[in-house]
């Protein structure tokens, strides 16, 4: 069947908060080739007033910048329970959903299912530490948040800083880490030493140690050309999530080739 966008509810707990202007383009680009089209109906439930989405929500705004007037739905009977669970299978199978999206979706199903964590890994097919971490990550403090959202530092990275029990400790780490680079296993010897320093407070002054962190050493490989190079040399490039979009989509068509 076909609906209006205007019959069609995108309810407010959706699993992706986050949509990168990019992406849709690219989708939207797919879309508009007669043999391709929209492979992939939308799926909607029946509610009171209509239909509301249960996935397909990066369709939709493909759709609408191509200026369809309708879209292929697909109806499905569930219940809203059961729609969540229809919501995280779909979009673990697409494109991947930003941690912290995850975090605050899992977070709203708990509050309105009244599921327990356990629970909800089970339904989903998720570990519950990978539900847990996300979960957790919504209260970090605002500057890990933002290196996450903005790609300056992968989630395993942050969750290891966010360990770190000093906000000093933490912050100074953070900048080291979003300078030169880190993994999650050199994070983690940054955490565990921060919370030795603080835990040893000198008898004479009170205060903590100051701490001398060990910096990335040998060779990285950069993810762009291949190219082999010393950590110490490596760069964190600043870019907003559409830019970022473009370079990951460069880097699978091969347009950054070793050499060229």
């Amino acid at each position: 069947m076909y609906l209006s966008f205007e019959q069609i509810e995108i309810p407010r707990n959706m699993m992706r908060k986050t949509i990168s202007q990019s992406s849709i383009k690219s989708l939207a680009k797919s879309m508009a080739q007669k043999e391709v089209g929209l492979l992939n109906p939308v799926l909607v439930r029946r509610i009171k007033d209509g239909y509301e989405l249960v996935a397909g929500v990066r369709r939709m705004l493909a759709a609408e910048l191509l200026g369809w007037e309708t879209i292929p739905a697909k109806l499905i009977r569930t219940s809203a329970k059961m729609a969540e669970v229809i919501k995280v299978v779909e979009n673990k199978e697409r494109e991947a959903v930003a941690p912290l999206d995850e975090g605050l979706f899992f977070a709203e199903v708990i509050q309105e299912s009244g599921w327990t964590q356990k629970e909800l890994a089970e339904k989903f097919g998720y570990s519950e530490p990978y539900i847990s971490n996300r979960i957790r990550a919504l209260e970090w403090h605002s500057l890990l948040k933002e290196a996450v959202i903005n790609n300056k530092i992968n989630f395993s990275v942050a969750i290891e800083l966010a360990g770190v029990k000093d906000e000093g400790d933490m912050l100074e780490l953070l900048n080291i880490a979003t300078r030169t680079g880190t993994t999650p296993a050199l994070a983690r010897k940054w955490r565990m030493k921060a919370n030795k320093g603080a835990a040893e407070e000198t008898e004479e002054t009170g205060k903590s140690k100051k701490m001398v962190y060990e910096k990335p050493s040998g060779t990285n490989e950069c993810k762009v050309c291949g190219r082999e190079h010393p950590w110490n040399d490596s760069r964190v490039l600043q870019v907003c999530p559409s830019c970022n979009d473009i370079i990951k989509t460069g880097m699978r068509e091969g347009i950054f080739a070793s050499g060229e």
